[in-house]
């Protein structure tokens, strides 16, 4: 089997191309047995290759964007720098993979005395937060609803978060006919990645590669923001999995306003 380097000699990966391609120092899987242009296009169950509906620019950054079901999303974590904010193992280059992580108060552009204080009263219904005009941090509902669209589109709940996982990025990620949860399929572009969560109770991020979490909009109480959502290699769901609440680090979607 004759391989070919992604990259060069020094810092490559290699990879087979007869079932892979590389672009951008990055290795894919080819679409039907084809390449395509990973910054325009995404591959859906291995035959269709769909365009992105459109980009935004904010913040210098330039954001891909996909209406899935009935509402459109970023296809992309925020990457908008503010005071407070960190990238992944505090290196520059991987804000341009996973995003910037964010507290909770940063993430909504309240005080900071809203990680540790209820701020109820300030949090309005599409909570622009740092996301650009005409654009929201997603509340509970905003993320169930995209978690029942995507659930409607698999054969078991738990396989839902398959189809939103980037094909590439994850650990442990199965072929499509291997018929459990550890799959990485972004049949519908929202193209999630694991950027970890960054809590002060560990040293620096912790479950990059394994997980990907995300801020909701909806305050649970003075410590907790309710349900923020992660996607993992084993499965999705919502909860607490910070133990500093709002002062961890998660990642930011930005869902436009209806």
């Amino acid at each position: 089997m004759i391989y070919s380097i992604c990259g060069d000699s020094t810092g490559g990966s290699t990879y087979d191309p007869s079932t892979h391609f590389c672009s951008g120092r990055t290795i894919y899987l080819k679409c039907g047995g084809s390449d395509y242009n990973p910054s325009t296009h995404f591959c859906s169950g291995g035959t269709t290759v769909k365009t992105y509906s459109s980009t935004i620019s904010y913040g210098g950054q330039t954001y891909k964007i996909m209406v899935i079901g009935s509402q459109t999303w970023f296809a992309e974590n925020l990457n908008y720098e503010v005071s407070g904010s960190e990238c992944y193992g505090n290196y520059s280059a991987s804000c341009e993979t996973y995003g910037r992580l964010y507290d909770w108060s940063t993430a909504m552009n309240l005080p900071s005395s809203c990680n540790s204080n209820s701020c109820s009263g300030q949090i309005h219904s599409m909570h622009q937060g740092i996301c650009p005009s005409g654009w929201h941090i997603p509340s509970y509902t905003d993320w169930k609803t995209l978690m029942d669209f995507v659930e409607s589109y698999s054969d078991c709940s738990f396989c839902a978060q398959a189809k939103l996982k980037s094909t590439t990025g994850w650990y442990d990620c199965g072929p499509s006919d291997s018929g459990n949860s550890y799959l990485c399929e972004d049949i519908h572009g929202f193209s999630a990645l694991p950027g970890g969560l960054n809590n002060s109770g560990f040293v620096g991020v912790t479950y990059a590669g394994y997980y990907g979490f995300w801020w909701s909009s909806t305050e649970n109480d003075e410590i907790y923001a309710y349900d923020h959502w992660n996607i993992s290699t084993y499965g999705d769901g919502h909860g607490f999995w910070c133990s500093n609440g709002k002062s961890c680090l998660f990642s930011v979607r930005c869902l436009k306003d209806d």
